[in-house]
């Protein structure tokens, strides 16, 4: 007899599994054997029995069709004894809806090997067919939808008690029919998508996640997590919310890590939103608590308003800070432009790296530093150089994205250009041109 078990939340009058149209049973009437033999049940859900004629059986239970056959053949077998297997089960059509990657309609075809409970699809095997629940599942809710005997009926399962503590009894055996809903949480809870995400009924991790990232990062857009593991057929770590920042080239010098925001479309349409401090990511270093992503999210990094300059070196470090960092030089330097450097790159380095002063005509004594400030504003320091010492805040300090180093010209190479200014109209005249040229 076939009898899965039963949690609190659903009716104890569950019934095992019921008959219908295809299924295949083997019936014995002991020491009756033209009475014995193997029988398919109809299409209008009956068996043509010898003797006793046409039973309609759809919507027993094999007990039930036990207790029948036996009741009907006491009228030609003295204390008939009937045993009533099952030797094949008929293809069952599962519906499933929700927050799984494929929803839909799925044939199963049951294992032809019946007398064992786990041969029939339970709620789990569904939901790996249909691809794994995605991160916005309300694993607490689960619905299954049973017609039985013409009768809708509805239970709710706690797949969250099957995850955490071993709970079988919420993995209900299906039916033909069935159908099971898989509602969308009202909430994101971090903790909980990630112990989902490590189960055996999440989404495919092989399959790359494509997420969109705005705001204050160095590339905004669409990315796609998890490519390169794909093309070499990887195991794909589970993407998360820093690593999709580090694939958007990092967070500008104007993010407020304080103030990240996740935005997930559920199935329905609705949109789960959460505030994510990553301040206090980098303050605990537990990796734990960074945000597991699936496809289709949305990150936004909002535009700091200040930034306390004592936790710049801490963000520096952060595996979402840029690789790199782009520092313009202009003025009297032998190569001025935009360059790249490391994070954290002194400005004397800098300086050496784009090839020096144009010694004819650069001011080599000081420089000017100009800084974009989080609330809008520019800042100017004049740096008074010392190639001799190391970094030091203020001859020497390090540079931050988007720094700007203009080295101007000498006191005489401004007085010979302004000289030289000055005289231009005069070129033109002779015989003073001579001395132009």
């Amino acid at each position: 007899m076939l009898t899965p078990k039963l949690s609190a939340q659903v009716t104890p009058t569950t019934p095992t599994y019921t008959l219908r149209p295809g299924d295949r049973l083997k019936l014995d009437v002991l020491d009756v054997p033209e009475y014995s033999s193997e029988y398919q049940v109809g299409i209008d859900g009956t068996l043509n029995l010898p003797v006793i004629g046409i039973v309609d059986v759809q919507g027993l239970s094999i007990e039930q069709l036990d207790d029948l056959i036996t009741n009907l053949y006491s009228r030609f077998v003295v204390e008939p004894e009937i045993t009533v297997n099952m030797i094949a089960y008929r293809p069952f059509t599962i519906a499933i809806a929700g927050e799984v990657a494929r929803p839909g309609s799925y044939t199963l075809e049951p294992s032809n090997n019946p007398n064992s409970l786990i041969q029939l699809p339970t709620v789990t095997d569904i939901i790996q067919l249909a691809g794994g629940i995605t991160r916005s599942a309300s694993v607490r809710q689960v619905k299954l939808r049973r017609s039985i005997r013409g009768k809708q009926q509805l239970f709710h399962l706690n797949l969250w008690e099957l995850f955490t503590s071993g709970d079988l009894t919420q993995n209900l055996l299906l039916q033909d029919g069935d159908s099971i809903i898989i509602p969308s949480t009202d909430e994101i809870r971090p903790e909980e998508v990630r112990q989902l995400a490590s189960s055996s009924l999440t989404v495919d991790l092989n399959r790359p996640v494509r997420v969109n990232v705005v705001g204050q990062v160095r590339r905004p857009g669409t990315h796609l997590l998890g490519q390169q593991a794909a093309i070499i057929n990887r195991t794909i770590a589970l993407p998360t919310l820093t690593q999709a920042l580090e694939e958007a080239g990092g967070i500008t010098p104007l993010a407020d890590i304080r103030r990240v925001t996740l935005r997930r479309q559920t199935s329905s349409g609705q949109d789960n939103i959460l505030e994510v401090n990553l301040w206090e990511l980098l303050q605990q270093g537990n990796p734990q608590s960074d945000l597991i992503l699936q496809d289709g999210d949305t990150i936004t990094v909002a535009e700091a308003i200040m930034i306390d300059p004592s936790e710049t070196p801490t963000i520096r470090r952060a595996s979402f800070a840029p690789e790199k960092i782009l520092v313009t030089i202009a003025g009297e330097v032998q190569n001025p432009g935009t360059v790249e450097v490391l994070p954290e790159t002194p400005l004397n380095q800098v300086l050496l790296s784009t090839g020096g002063f144009d010694n004819r005509r650069a001011n080599t004594v000081s420089v000017d530093l100009i800084r974009l400030n989080p609330n809008g504003s520019v800042s100017k320091r004049n740096i008074e150089l010392d190639f001799t010492k190391g970094i030091n805040p203020d001859s020497n300090p390090t540079l931050s994205d988007g720094d700007a180093i203009i080295v101007h010209r000498s006191a005489i190479t401004s007085f010979s250009d302004g000289f030289a200014e000055f005289l231009r109209p005069f070129r033109s005249l002779l015989p003073f041109g001579i001395f132009f040229d």
